[in-house]
């Protein structure tokens, strides 16, 4: 089956700032240039569904600043929604005594934030979201001290793991460690050399441990049982910024990074793809300050639904009879899922057949059915005959069975067929010939989740 993947060009501006903020508020003095371009959607389709509450992040700008007497200015705490980065809510100031935190991650159930203290013997702290008060809890101890903690997680079942890297150049290999919330005792997982520059890991509620190397700005899956590596893909950003604070939504399934741009000074807040490791950004700017942040949620909330939109278009097959295949089209103004589907006969066809083109055995069906607000469509598949190639001549479609399709996500799903004659029924699995709609797909489904 030839590959047809209809795609978008898409463009983002990205915005640098200069601005002021206040010890009370957030505000700005914003002089805007253009920086630069980033792939990513500016099409958001409005979708039929119940909204969702927006998880809050809890953020912290913790560039400390020394003054002539050596004393360094208070840090400065801030809630916002994930997509309001550019008008947070100030929750505190707090003098350095209080522990600058780092790597911030909630507890499985949201209550509780973690995090780890900046010294040089990392502390695991505990931060109070109303006052943004940090508060010492236990020393890590149990890694060597030719290693550097780097970054925390805590997955859904409430375990602590965290990453080290070589304490002298960050270059030869990266350590995961579950980590005790009660001692601080870390207990090896293993080690990897793909990655040897890990600052900050996430956990979904999968079972699946994410984490972004600094040096080569690209997006890594850990296994959280052994500790070894797969690379996902490149982040496409400028190699000069920071990545020091990555962050997932429970409830939504995204990937969430601070990134810091080459000034140091400066934040934005942005998406990762799970598929291959995109980042697009949500912000609108980069905004003063060095933002560590973790988003309060919880996988008993997560979101088991997405409603199907255009990312989904484009051409899907399953691997065991490859030279068959599908094309979608979903079509939102009209609430409609199309679905042509390219096969043969069931039984050989005899080459005898009065023919003149194309091959005796070809069957083309197509199938029609509405988009809801679940991941999965109901078509009624049609037989379309009595026509003429290229020729005007009238025909005639009947029903001649009916399909299920359902999508696990952007990449993958299964069909569900059952023809009328009773005897064709099945149950396939299908993926994309290819991924040039994956990233398009994805943020089509987050800005859906979240309105």
């Amino acid at each position: 089956m030839n590959k047809f993947i209809p795609y978008t060009m898409m463009v983002l501006i990205l915005l640098s700032a200069n601005q002021a903020i206040s010890s009370d508020n957030f505000s700005y003095q914003d002089t805007y240039s253009s920086a630069g371009s980033e792939n990513s959607s500016d099409i958001f389709i409005q979708q039929n569904k119940d909204a969702v509450a927006e998880p809050i992040a809890f953020a912290v700008n913790v560039h400390g600043v020394i003054d002539e007497n050596g004393v360094y200015d208070p840090y400065y705490s801030y809630t916002h929604t994930l997509n309001g980065f550019d008008n947070p809510t100030y929750v505190a100031g707090n003098p350095r005594e209080n522990l600058r935190p780092f790597a911030i991650t909630w507890s499985a159930d949201k209550t509780t934030m973690y995090a780890l203290s900046r010294e040089d013997e990392k502390y695991l702290i505990r931060i109070n979201p109303e006052t943004g008060v940090s508060t010492r809890l236990s020393k890590l101890t149990g890694y060597p001290s030719n290693q550097t903690i780097q970054g925390m997680a805590i997955d859904e079942n409430n375990t602590c793991y965290v990453v080290a890297t070589d304490a002298s150049n960050h270059d030869t290999s990266s350590t995961l460690y579950s980590c005790n919330l009660m001692t601080g005792a870390v207990t090896l997982v293993g080690s990897q050399s793909l990655a040897p520059d890990i600052h900050d890991i996430a956990a979904t509620c999968e079972g699946e441990i994410y984490g972004v190397d600094a040096s080569q700005k690209s997006l890594i899956k850990i296994d959280k049982l052994n500790g070894t590596a797969e690379w996902v893909g490149s982040l496409g950003i400028s190699a000069d910024v920071g990545l020091y604070s990555l962050s997932y939504d429970r409830q939504n399934g995204a990937l969430y990074q601070y990134v810091i741009n080459s000034s140091g000074y400066q934040t934005a807040l942005a998406t990762l793809s799970k598929t291959n490791g995109s980042l697009s950004f949500v912000s609108d700017a980069y905004k003063y300050g060095n933002f560590v942040g973790g988003i309060q949620s919880s996988c008993a909330d997560k979101v088991e639904t997405f409603a199907l939109n255009p990312g989904f278009n484009g051409s899907w097959f399953n691997i065991a009879t490859d030279g068959q295949g599908f094309m979608f089209d979903v079509l939102p103004e009209s609430n409609t899922f199309f679905a042509a589907w390219f096969t043969f006969d069931a039984d050989e066809v005899a080459s005898n057949q009065n023919k003149v083109i194309g091959s005796a055995e070809h069957r083309w069906f197509t199938a029609l059915g509405a988009v809801g607000d679940t991941n999965t469509v109901e078509l009624s598949v049609y037989n379309t005959s009595g026509g003429v190639f290229d020729d005007p001549t009238a025909v005639s479609s009947q029903v001649v069975g009916s399909m299920t399709v359902k999508f696990d996500n952007c990449s993958e799903g299964t069909i569900d067929y059952s023809m009328d004659d009773g005897t064709l029924v099945n149950s396939i699995p299908i993926q994309r010939i290819a991924g040039d709609n994956v990233d398009l797909c994805e943020s089509l489904l987050n800005a859906a989740v979240k309105n």
